[in-house]
């Protein structure tokens, strides 16, 4: 199994805005559980996901293209951190 890169960045976000992103987000981001198709079986996968990203971006997982949902303007609050992500996965994934 290949597993992204990790960097732990203690103390990157405030208290006091880590508890407002939290509860802001954890009420606005679109869950979905989405469904895998397995011999020939829909199966539900054990997790909710949400991928917010810029326009046109796209990801294929199990054959199913997934489109990127628009910035949440709280999302766009930790936009530089995005950037950290985008960067690793490009080394590694692309």
């Amino acid at each position: 199994m290949t597993l992204l890169p990790f960097q732990h960045y203690h103390n990157w976000i405030d208290d006091d805005l880590a508890s407002h992103l939290f509860h802001c987000l954890s009420e606005s981001i679109a869950w979905q559980q989405e469904q895998l198709i397995l011999y020939g079986k829909a199966v539900k996968v054990p997790r909710e996901v949400a991928f917010y990203g810029d326009t046109g971006v796209n990801y294929v997982y199990s054959k199913k293209t997934h489109s990127a949902l628009p910035w949440l303007p709280d999302l766009l609050q930790i936009y530089p951190s995005r950037i950290i992500l985008r960067h690793s996965r490009c080394e590694n994934y692309h």
